[in-house]
């Protein structure tokens, strides 16, 4: 069986993870990582071993180079990176940041959407909260996500 992990997480710097996140690479070895909250400028070469990364503000990708990609550049004001990835389908993954004090329309998410080619995932640290997805109560953040 191939293993086909998806790493996700708001890391809240990427150098200041960088030893933990190679330690998580090292043992599940994913093929798609996705970041938020890294601090790193557009044009950063950070990456790791056999891995190809595409940043933006404050999200990342890294695509396993055993990975067929192409970078998707959805024009939105959100802080997103995405990414069209063939794993055991074809698939668009997207890591998204949404600052908690940034304002946030249904117009926004619905215009990233609609430029990111389906099947598509959205993987990132919304800051939402809502029972859908285990929060014990739910914000306007969160019922507007939904």
């Amino acid at each position: 069986m191939v293993s086909h992990y998806i790493l996700q997480w708001n890391c809240r710097g990427f150098r200041a993870n960088y030893e933990e996140l190679n330690l998580l690479v090292q043992k599940y070895n994913p093929k798609v990582i996705c970041l938020q909250e890294t601090f790193l400028p557009n044009n950063s070469s950070f990456t790791f071993k056999n891995y190809t990364a595409y940043h933006d503000t404050s999200t990342s990708i890294f695509i396993h180079n055993t990975v067929h990609h192409t970078p998707i550049s959805p024009n939105t004001p959100l802080s997103v990176t995405a990414v069209r990835v063939t794993l055991h389908k074809v698939i668009t993954i997207c890591s998204v940041y949404l600052p908690p004090k940034q304002q946030l329309q249904l117009s926004d998410l619905d215009m990233l959407v609609s430029q990111l080619p389906s099947p598509q995932l959205l993987l990132g640290d919304f800051n939402g909260a809502n029972q859908l997805w285990g929060s014990a109560s739910n914000n306007p953040r969160g019922d507007l996500i939904e």
